[in-house]
């Protein structure tokens, strides 16, 4: 781990430099995709920036609330830095930017499903880029293992896990992040329905956090649901998130059956600019 890179005299957070770096891509792959569909830039560019900041700031309050122990006792504005090695919670920012991207969509009357779907498949390589920036300030980490997969993570001797070989549990989500992005990448010339590639994400990526969670050994929010026992807060978002996404997924399918609209979806002509009116 190394949450400090030293450049000279310069420090930079490991953490800093990994959100500059996926949000620079996920601005640039939303380019793409604007220009791929031939979409009015403005709203989608916006659209864009909402979400990406209102999905820093629900990573940041998530994890800051549950952890509130740990921060009761710090300046105001250490809460806020997510450049300082500050902690992030993944799916507090997934949720916060659904809201606000969703009511941004509203605001200016774009198509609900088509906006959603332009803005996963270029968002999800965040995940990744994120992920890596955990694996270097050494959270999110693993639980303690003898297999191959063990690592033995630097960072400070008084880390949980410092000198014990755990699971790496942020390169895990790393690559599940890159796989469902190629998943999605080929499914998007594809598509058979408005909404498939982000109803895809909220299966895909909610279902791996399920077996994700049992790699994890950070500590974590836990909740008793009676007979299923102890699960985690992830684990819990997970299953809620996957019940909503299937009901979508059915109802959307079944609207994408109609022939009509089908056919404006596989038509070689430009589709309709989102946000021009």
């Amino acid at each position: 781990m190394k949450p400090i890179l030293e450049i000279g005299p310069f420090e930079l957070s490991t953490t800093a430099m990994m959100l500059s770096i996926g949000g620079s891509i996920g601005f640039w792959l939303t380019w793409r995709e604007i220009q791929r569909k031939r979409l009015d830039p403005g709203p989608m560019l916006a659209l864009a920036l909402i979400a990406f900041v209102a999905g820093l700031v629900g990573a940041r309050a998530l994890s800051v609330l549950v952890r509130w122990p740990a921060y009761a006792e710090v300046e105001w504005w250490r809460l806020l830095a997510v450049w300082d090695r500050g902690g992030m919670a993944m799916y507090g920012g997934i949720l916060l930017a659904a809201a606000a991207g969703l009511a941004y969509i509203r605001l200016r009357r774009l198509p609900v499903w088509d906006a959603a779907d332009t803005m996963v498949v270029a968002w999800v390589p965040f995940i990744f880029f994120l992920r890596i920036g955990c694996f270097l300030n050494g959270c999110c980490y693993g639980r303690p293992t003898t297999s191959v997969f063990g690592i033995v993570a630097g960072g400070e001797p008084s880390a949980v896990n410092f000198g014990i070989p755990s699971h790496p549990a942020q390169l895990y989500d790393a690559a599940a992040a890159l796989a469902i992005f190629a998943l999605l990448r080929w499914m998007r010339s594809r598509r058979r329905f408005e909404g498939q590639l982000a109803v895809a994400f909220l299966i895909l990526y909610p279902a791996w956090r399920l077996v994700h969670e049992t790699f994890r050994g950070d500590p974590w929010i836990a909740l008793r649901f009676g007979p299923l026992g102890v699960v985690t807060l992830n684990q819990a978002i997970s299953v809620t998130l996957l019940f909503y996404a299937l009901a979508a997924g059915l109802v959307l399918y079944a609207g994408g059956l109609d022939p009509g609209r089908r056919r404006s979806l596989n038509a070689s002509t430009p589709a309709t600019p989102i946000g021009s009116e």
